[in-house]
């Protein structure tokens, strides 16, 4: 009976490890998709991208403690790192106030040399993955620990100023690291890999697709910096913008029509009734018809001029535009002829007033004040 039933019991467990092995490579190709999914989904911030690539890694490796470290110069033959991201297992993290992610290059503890240096930057160096078994065994892992010793006092001062976090399940009575009691059984460490095919990290336990996602955030980051150094810049200019001497030639010889042809003087004035250039013409009238130019002694030339360079200077936005201002300008030209505000202010108020309307949302972005506080 023995013998029937035993080819039963390995075929059984033929099927069972036939099983578990298409099981974990379904996890695994499943890890990947959600890994390239992660990646479209996210290609501006590099702390939310490295977040999602070291917590699917996690998932994956089963591992308990991620990092991943970035260089700070791919061209330069000495290895520094500029920028280092860890993440913690839940049960190496759970009773701690300690975030799950954190950059560990923004606040130093003892997570900055508890993942061993000395291994990190012999794989950036060298290109090569380092994968090993008993970390406590292999001289790479402890080779910092026994070198200056003003590096390992700096490590001893950093562990008593915030002691690391520890988990129960992976403590042990040997081989267990002197200064945080966490038991560290085994390291992965692979180099990141941008498309030029140049390292720009150390990924400790996961590099699949990470080289992909890291450069193209970095690469989004210095492009906008330079988008926004670029939009600084043309703003400057746009303030030295003046119109050309053809433009002002033109208005200083043109007709301008009287305040009836025009009916500027009425409170229901239709603006749309006049074109960009009328409403030069027409701004002409106003200064002339309130006595500015006779008055303070306005150069012609030097009036058309900088009416036609305030026009220039306004954006291109929905309301906040050239014609909004002549509105207001017209609006306010009205109430000074017709309702007889000219006869209570003076005259360097009228100017005041007409000038401020022409100038008052010069160069207005077309946003609120809450947006702009952003």
């Amino acid at each position: 009976v023995l013998h029937m039933y035993l080819p039963f019991c390995g075929i059984a467990i033929t099927n069972a490890q036939l099983f578990a092995a298409s099981r974990k490579e379904y996890d695994r190709s499943r890890a990947l998709l959600e890994v390239v999914n992660d990646l479209f989904e996210e290609q501006t911030d590099l702390e939310k991208i490295v977040r999602k690539i070291m917590h699917r890694a996690q998932t994956l490796l089963k591992c308990e403690r991620c990092s991943v470290q970035l260089l700070e110069d791919i061209e330069s033959p000495v290895v520094k790192f500029t920028k280092s991201f860890e993440l913690l297992s839940p049960k190496c993290s759970a009773d701690t106030e300690i975030s799950p992610f954190k950059d560990s290059m923004e606040k130093s503890s003892y997570s900055d040399w508890l993942i061993n240096n000395s291994i990190a930057e012999l794989v950036a160096s060298t290109g090569l993955p380092v994968n090993i078994s008993d970390a406590y065994q292999d001289p790479r892992f402890d080779a910092e620990d026994k070198g200056e010793v003003s590096t390992a006092e700096a490590g001893v001062d950093r562990f008593k100023q915030n002691p690391p976090a520890t988990s129960k399940a992976v403590r042990s009575a040997s081989s267990c690291d002197q200064f945080s009691d966490f038991h560290i059984r085994s390291v992965l460490c692979v180099p990141i890999w941008n498309s030029n095919h140049q390292i720009i990290g150390v990924a400790q336990a996961f590099v699949i697709f990470c080289g992909l996602g890291i450069n193209n955030t970095i690469m989004y980051d210095q492009v906008k910096k330079s988008w926004a150094k670029q939009s600084v810049a043309l703003d400057v200019l746009s303030y030295h913008a003046t119109c050309s001497k053809t433009e002002v030639d033109k208005f200083k010889a043109a007709n301008i029509p009287l305040v009836c042809e025009l009916g500027i003087d009425k409170l229901y004035f239709d603006d749309f009734s006049l074109d960009m250039d009328a409403m030069i013409t027409a701004a002409l009238r106003m200064f002339m018809e309130l006595g500015m130019v006779q008055k303070f002694k306005i150069d012609y030339e030097t009036l058309c001029r900088w009416l036609l360079t305030v026009r220039k200077n306004y954006r291109m936005v929905l309301y906040h535009n050239w014609r909004h201002a002549f509105n207001v300008c017209q609006c306010m030209f009205a109430m000074l002829t017709t309702a007889g505000f000219q006869e209570t202010l003076t005259e360097v108020e009228t100017l005041a007033l007409i000038v401020g309307c022409v100038c008052h949302d010069l160069d207005h972005r077309g946003t609120n004040n809450a947006f702009q506080a952003k």
